[in-house]
């Protein structure tokens, strides 16, 4: 039996597939006032996210190899790696009447909440790879209309990292959980 260390090589390719890559919502529906007849408004939203930047990483990356003819690997993974990344979010009110919806006002445009995407490994030996996925933004951020960058847009940065480790490791995530964490009160929250 052999063992590498293969934190920095995961690290480094995860890095390599992160950085600069994008995520999209376009325009949905964030909160429907509308009644039952069709009367009332929505509030519709959109963004996108991309990272910028690896702030750190900690942990530790293990492969190892239990049978180099059956080509038998075991993967130990305690590692935390941190990304950074910008948004830019738009939203619009639309009008409802009997269920025929127009734009009434575009209530925000180019709002750009910026924050940090923390991805967190953990492997139990004779289980598959788990990831939990936190999502922050930064608490000067505006971030319309309540948490839509975090919720609708960054926390899509689960799926890409997934599957950069997968293609890394050959393994697959038996479990995939994202937290979305509260920035400190600020001049945004506070409207």
């Amino acid at each position: 039996m052999e063992e590498k260390d293969m934190t920095t090589p995961f690290a480094d390719y995860l890095g390599s597939k992160m950085i600069d890559s994008n995520v999209d919502q376009p325009l949905t529906t964030w909160r429907d006032n509308v009644d039952g007849n069709g009367n009332g408004s929505l509030l519709k939203a959109r963004g996108n996210a991309t990272i910028r930047s690896e702030e750190n990483r900690e942990g530790v990356v293990k492969k190892l190899i239990i049978d180099e003819g059956d080509q038998y690997n075991l993967w130990i993974f305690d590692f935390k790696i941190k990304f950074r990344y910008e948004s830019v979010t738009h939203g619009e009110t639309w009008a409802c009447a009997l269920n025929q919806c127009t734009l009434a006002n575009t209530d925000w445009d180019e709002i750009h909440p910026a924050g940090t995407v923390i991805a967190t490994f953990n492997s139990v030996p004779s289980r598959n790879l788990e990831l939990k996925l936190d999502v922050y933004v930064d608490p000067d951020s505006d971030d319309r209309p309540g948490k839509f960058i975090q919720e609708r847009v960054a926390s899509k940065f689960r799926d890409p990292i997934a599957l950069a480790t997968e293609d890394f490791t050959g393994l697959v995530i038996d479990r995939l959980v994202i937290q979305f964490h509260e920035p400190k009160y600020n001049r945004f929250t506070l409207e």
